[in-house]
């Protein structure tokens, strides 16, 4: 994801899972394209949700003005990168109110679909952002409540067509041939009829 404003230098935010070397060959090429879109290279910051690996911690240092910031040399390739992570903020996710960066993080980090779940429910900006993700994914769940009846509409259909082939396939003369495809058929059937089971699935969930 990238920011940028007229004369402003571009930031780059990348949010990963796990942050080793091999994403930050991948890195390095993101703030090369940028420099190409933009003629100026971005400030990084990462925010890793899992791990960051000790051969990339070794490389970093505490950021001087932030020490919720971890930062990596990035010269030439970036003006500044900036690592945000469970062990940089522990120190800071006490204060009152949060930091915006590392409320960031903390919401990033801990993944809880509901701030009901969250250690830090009460802080203005983490409200705000759970906020933000309901608005935002109020038509994705609508989406895919209507992809849901779609794929059962398939489930069906082919259900029927399973159970066609089936009649058709015991008028033929008993063979090797006739059982093989009777029991492929037959699987297949009751694969799908598992599948549109989960159309009850959410009256219990």
């Amino acid at each position: 994801m990238i920011s940028t404003r007229f004369h402003q230098t571009p930031i780059l935010l990348e949010v990963q899972s796990v942050v080793d070397d091999n994403f930050l060959h991948r890195l390095v090429l993101y703030c090369e394209e940028v420099n190409k879109k933009y003629g100026s290279v971005p400030v990084v910051l990462v925010v890793t949700i899992n791990k960051t690996r000790d051969s990339v911690m070794r490389k970093t240092r505490k950021n001087k003005g932030h020490g919720f910031l971890f930062q990596l040399p990035s010269f030439p390739w970036a003006k500044k990168c900036l690592i945000l992570n469970n062990d940089s903020i522990r120190d800071h996710i006490t204060s009152t109110p949060l930091s915006p960066l590392v409320a960031l993080g903390a919401f990033l980090i801990a993944q809880k679909q509901s701030i009901l779940d969250h250690d830090q429910r009460h802080d203005p900006t983490i409200r705000q952002f759970y906020t933000i993700s309901q608005n935002a994914f109020e038509n994705v769940v609508i989406d895919e409540n209507t992809t849901v009846v779609d794929l059962l509409c398939i489930c069906e259909n082919t259900q029927s067509k399973f159970q066609d082939a089936i009649e058709a396939l015991e008028d033929l003369p008993n063979n090797s041939s006739k059982k093989r495809a009777m029991d492929s058929m037959n699987d297949g059937l009751e694969i799908i009829q598992v599948a549109a089971m989960f159309r009850y699935l959410p009256q219990f969930i």
